[in-house]
């Protein structure tokens, strides 16, 4: 994985088509299971037949906390961040009724007789957490950012100064306007050449990521003699996210003449909605056993990016140098992510909890992205995008357990664990670091007729590999990404 200077690449598709399902506290402790364990609003995200298993109406809201933290290690040194976030990862409301049959018995009075229920819902859950900030330094004595933006200007066409503003007004413009690289005119042909050659810097690179995706749904279900449970889903996420990049360069054993540092910053925000479908079944074959399948068709994220770039330098006598791209680039563009496929199984024992396993499968190679723009450019650009996401990324298969004891009829303690494999086919990931993600979870639920409050903790670890840039036939180092993340949710509801 690598940070680029365009506003998308694969990465981003990958980052908008993986989730974690956050949802209800419940549903955290179980390590994100819910294809068949019961009625949790956050399982409605998961297989919508769940909803056929709700005896009675519910109100709930779930605020959580996150806490998040990277460990980097890039050229043999250690970087450390932490992150802080509240919100609210769910908050819901489901409407059941039951349904009878009436006959008149013996004494001429009403007989009912109930055959099943159905139920409406509607809420929220979060599907992704992007907060985020992960921080790589280390000095590189073999190549600097600026050779990434030399290798761009120098492909022998010969921009003038003047036309890096039209051609390049997001990174080699600046850089030329602070005097980070320079023309160098030979006969007819200009090439450029950077200020900083021949030496080390210490390279510093800081991804600042914030948003969610959080998921509106509109459900519908119910179930037939409480044996076969049926429900579909409007499912419409709501996509909020930005990164901010900073890379910086510095001369700490000043021998350039000059400058002493500078920090190039990018800017990119993304927003927009999605719009899917769910549906599903739980079936009970045996009094203490339950299966559930569910499919999710791929979301199409109608999305909107803008992006911007800053750059600001300092020389050895404190003088401060600066420029900004004269307009926000704004792009159109629509992302689809993959089918979604799921399997369950629950088994209960002697009214004292249950053990329920989920699988899953998604293949990543199937999302892809189309721009609004049909211009010869970016239709050129968004046929190599989806080759490369077609050839870099596979099919997921995703396990998640879930374990429920009840201490007392109304005091239940939970944990789980879930195990996401790397989306990566073979050979496009780095061995130890290729983002699979392990997550271990637990918690507690009070349930009261009218009322009940859960908590559930889950933490969740994964490793990636990241570089700043990369360059033409020249190897740039990578950073070893550690991350490490705890969420913390309560939930509050009422029955009627």
């Amino acid at each position: 994985m690598y940070l680029s200077t365009y506003a998308q690449s694969d990465a981003d598709i990958l980052n908008y088509s993986t989730t974690q399902y956050i949802g209800t506290a419940r549903s955290i402790a179980l390590g994100g299971t819910g294809a068949s364990t019961g009625a949790d609003f956050a399982g409605l995200s998961i297989n919508p037949a769940s909803i056929g298993l709700y005896r009675k109406s519910e109100l709930i809201v779930t605020p959580c906390l996150k806490f998040e933290n990277t460990n980097s290690e890039f050229l043999n040194t250690n970087t450390k961040k932490n992150n802080f976030k509240f919100s609210f990862s769910n908050l819901g409301i489901v409407n059941s009724n039951k349904i009878f049959k009436e006959k008149v018995n013996s004494d001429g009075g009403i007989e009912k007789t109930e055959q099943g229920a159905w139920a409406w819902s509607i809420g929220m859950n979060k599907i992704k957490d992007f907060t985020r900030t992960t921080k790589i330094s280390g000095t590189n004595p073999d190549n600097s950012f600026v050779d990434r933006i030399l290798e761009s200007v120098n492909n022998g066409y010969g921009y003038s100064p003047t036309e890096l503003n039209t051609y390049f007004p997001y990174d080699a413009a600046i850089f030329h306007e602070i005097g980070i690289i320079t023309p160098l005119y030979i006969g007819d042909s200009i090439y450029y050449e950077s200020a900083l050659s021949n030496t080390s810097f210490l390279q510093t690179t800081q991804l600042k990521e914030r948003g969610a995706i959080n998921e509106i749904v509109i459900g519908i279900g119910g179930n037939i003699k409480n044996k076969l449970y049926l429900g579909g889903m409007l499912n419409v996420p709501i996509l909020q996210y930005r990164s901010t990049i900073d890379r910086s360069e510095e001369d700490t054993q000043n021998i350039i003449n000059g400058l002493s540092d500078y920090t190039f910053n990018e800017d990119i925000k993304v927003s927009g909605t999605g719009i899917g479908a769910k549906v599903g079944a739980i079936y009970r074959i045996h009094e203490n056993a339950r299966i559930g399948a569910a499919i999710h068709t791929p979301v199409s994220y109608n999305l909107t990016d803008q992006y911007s770039t800053y750059i600001s330098g300092n020389d050895d006598m404190g003088q401060n140098y600066n420029a900004e791209s004269t307009e926000s680039n704004i792009l159109n563009y629509i992302v689809h992510t993959p089918w979604h496929y799921l399997l369950s199984a629950t088994v209960f024992y002697a009214k004292k909890g249950f053990l329920t396993i989920d699988y899953e499968y998604m293949d990543y190679s199937t999302s892809f992205l189309n721009f609004r723009d049909s211009d010869a450019e970016f239709t050129s650009y968004e046929n190599d995008l989806n080759k490369t996401i077609e050839n870099k990324y596979n099919g997921s298969h995703n396990l998640k357990f879930g374990l429920e004891y009840l201490i007392k009829p109304e005091l239940a303690t939970r944990i789980g664990y879930a195990y996401y494999p790397s989306p990566f086919s073979d050979g496009n990931a780095v061995a130890g670091f290729d983002q699979r993600r392990y997550v271990y979870s637990g918690g507690v639920g009070y349930r009261a007729d009218a009322y009940f409050v859960d908590l559930g903790i889950a933490h969740t670890q994964s490793r990636k590999y990241l570089r700043s840039y990369t360059l033409i036939g020249e190897q740039v180092p990578g950073a070893n990404i550690k991350n490490g993340t705890t969420i913390l949710a309560v939930s509050f509801g009422v029955r009627f």
